[in-house]
């Protein structure tokens, strides 16, 4: 696959001796199988090599703990704002591929915790029984409502009738950090779309 992307031998044996190299060629293989051009290929090979070598380079040999080291990684590229999007996408993308291989472990659902946790449940099955709520939809409000929740329960909140439009405004940011603006939408996390 790497000579469909590069012409040069030296960039395609530094990119088999990669202990990555094997995976990303067969992740490569499929986003071409799907068109993707080949300029974007040649950024997606370079950005998951560097991906690859930043691992090995702190001791890590194990594809199954790869998920642990995105966030070290990508915080390198932090104040570039555009490639930390598109770093972090890129990565999940290929760790979700990974998964699918069952080469990572697919990680349990988060469950809610603490004092809202009955609310949580209450809230997703009302949904379900009356709104008609698919399955899926009811994973995602439940990770939502869970995060929403264990951020008001860290700031000491002890009833949700005393959370300000302030704390809720407070979240919406601390999560505008970790996505992009089509995912926040996607979230419904614009409180004028709440009216």
């Amino acid at each position: 696959m790497l000579e469909g992307i590069y012409s040069d031998a030296r960039t395609i044996e530094r990119f088999r001796r990669s202990w990555l190299g094997e995976w990303i060629s067969e992740y490569l293989v499929g986003l071409a199988t799907q068109r993707y051009a080949k300029i974007t290929l040649q950024g997606y090979a370079r950005m998951l090599y560097r991906f690859g070598v930043f691992v090995e380079q702190r001791g890590v040999g194990e594809i199954a703990r790869l998920p642990d080291w995105i966030a070290p990684f990508i915080a390198l590229f932090k104040s570039h704002r555009c490639f930390y999007i598109n770093w972090r996408c890129l990565l999940e993308r290929f760790i979700s591929h990974l998964r699918e291989k069952d080469l990572i472990p697919k990680p349990e659902p988060s469950r809610p915790t603490g004092q809202f946790v009955a609310l949580v449940s209450e809230y997703v099955d009302f949904l379900s029984k009356n709104r008609g709520l698919s399955e899926d939809r009811a994973v995602h409000i439940r990770s939502f409502c869970s995060r929403f929740l264990e951020y008001v329960s860290a700031l000491g909140v002890r009833s949700l009738r005393t959370v300000s439009p302030q704390v809720i405004q407070s979240y919406i940011v601390s999560e505008g950090r970790h996505y992009t603006r089509s995912t926040m939408s996607d979230r419904d996390m614009n409180p004028k779309s709440w009216t």
